[in-house]
């Protein structure tokens, strides 16, 4: 589970990544219509992009808890027998 969370991580900060470029884009090159609005699309795309990622990972998460038990690949308890 542990290459998972750094791919999601890896891709989050991905996202974040070319939301920032956009945002950047579209700040340095204000007087630009179409470098604006290209700025903008990176912008949404980013945000699209990360809002998948976090919403698939807590899609993941509950039905990991729901049908696992809450924790992943952990073994059930050994069975208990009263000690006379």
């Amino acid at each position: 589970m542990g290459i998972v969370n750094s791919i999601i991580i890896l891709l989050s900060g991905l996202a974040v990544l070319y939301f920032v470029w956009g945002m950047v884009t579209f700040i340095s090159k204000s007087g630009d219509e179409k470098e604006r609005t290209e700025g903008k699309q990176k912008m949404i795309w980013g945000l699209i992009a990360l809002f998948v990622i976090v919403a698939m990972w807590g899609i993941v998460a509950v039905l990991r808890d729901t049908f696992l038990g809450g924790s992943y690949g952990s073994p059930p308890p050994p069975p208990q027998f009263p000690v006379s």
